[in-house]
């Protein structure tokens, strides 16, 4: 770079094991505002949305869907993101999973961080082991001076977020799994919302599940805290799950019956909660749930999911995941900022803002001849 003259240069090493991390660093180390850094891979696309905040003059996003270099859409970074905008920043908040660069978390947490003028972005994380990202992440923080102030986490990492915490809420200790992690008073909390969330939404709909039998169906971490909610609500839980070692653990763990998914029937079950990703078929069928059964699942899928379509033609209580994700959401974004989630922001137009949508939150991969790449000159109104 010293002996070549160029207008812009481009640096963008493999992100490795360190989750994108040299490329950021570097960027705010060399203080020049002609390198564009980012990491490539899944595990950089954080980089390459933050990276101008950094001081990089160009951000990078595919013409259609997202890369599965890592790279994301031009529609992702101007709507999850607000690109070419630059408010100021002061500190961090992300998701941590598995699949984070397609999920719908970051447009919505950030919609609602521009709407309040909060100082902080929302970036997807993607994480292999937990442990080893939360000592970079807390390091990282400190050395851009953006620290981390709160994440939520997916599977399978919702028990590490249990054990990295200094304090954990009392249904998230019990279910040994929490969804949310968040600085507080210097003081990292783990929680779960799940609970809550499915609480609320039966509220709404006018369906009370004290003193009638339930059924949560998928043993995981959330169907574990969903049963647990009913539980403490007086309901009848009774759990279900297709591989016998984890429901008959959960089972244990939380002192309710199990009954394998091939042996489960929904008759004589007031409620009935779908906890597993399965969406094409039905996990259960739904021609024997009772008249006056609600049926909640916590996938959102758009069309509507087989569950979801079946429960509604025969004229049932049918609750759909995306009930589930504005309020899980809304929980969430308290936790983590201390403010409550803007009501006046539409969660469904802001999830389908952008035609290429339907396709991020269904995780589909794109084509083999990948779409252009689009580069996106970012303005700042003031300098982070």
């Amino acid at each position: 770079m010293v002996t070549t003259p160029a207008l812009l240069y481009l640096l963008v090493p493999q992100s490795g094991i360190q989750y994108g991390s040299a490329s950021p660093l570097l960027l705010t180390g060399l203080g020049r505002s002609d390198v564009t850094a980012f990491a490539s891979g899944p595990a950089g696309t954080w980089t390459r949305v933050l990276a101008p905040w950094l001081g990089a003059p160009l951000a990078f996003g595919r013409a259609g869907a997202p890369g599965a270099d890592g790279m994301p859409s031009v529609g992702q970074l101007l709507t999850d993101y607000g690109l070419p905008a630059l408010p100021p920043l002061s500190a961090l908040f992300g998701i941590a999973g598995h699949a984070s660069g397609r999920s719908l978390s970051p447009r919505l947490h950030n919609a609602a961080l521009r709407e309040l003028r909060l100082p902080a972005l929302y970036l997807p994380f993607q994480v292999d082991t937990f442990p080893r990202f939360w000592r970079w992440a807390n390091g990282f923080g400190a050395l851009a001076r953006l620290p981390l102030r709160g994440l939520t986490v997916t599977a399978p990492h919702k028990q590490s977020a249990v054990e990295v915490a200094d304090i954990v809420g009392p249904q998230a200790l019990r279910c040994g799994a929490a969804n949310v992690l968040w600085l507080d008073a210097g003081r990292w909390r783990a929680a779960t919302t799940d609970a809550a969330a499915v609480l609320r939404i039966l509220a709404r709909a006018g369906v009370d599940p004290s003193g009638h039998r339930a059924a949560v169906i998928g043993c995981g971490s959330t169907g574990q805290a969903v049963a647990l909610a009913l539980l403490q609500a007086g309901a009848r839980v009774t759990l279900v799950n297709r591989g016998h070692a984890r429901g008959r653990e959960a089972s244990s763990r939380l002192g309710v019956p199990y009954v394998p998914l091939s042996r489960f029937s929904p008759a004589g079950h007031a409620v009935l909660v779908h906890a597993t990703p399965l969406a094409e078929r039905q996990p259960f069928p739904v021609a024997a749930v009772d008249r006056g059964a609600a049926v909640l699942e916590m996938v959102y899928r758009d069309p509507p999911t087989a569950l979801m379509s079946a429960t509604r033609a025969r004229g049932l209580i049918g609750i759909d995941g995306w009930d589930v994700l504005r309020v899980e959401v809304s929980e969430q974004f308290q936790l983590l900022t201390g403010h409550p989630f803007p009501d006046e922001l539409p969660l469904r137009s802001l999830c389908f803002s952008q035609v290429e949508c339907a396709d991020a939150h269904d995780l589909t991969e794109p084509g083999e001849s990948p779409p252009a790449q689009s580069p996106i000159q970012p303005t700042s109104g003031a300098t982070p």
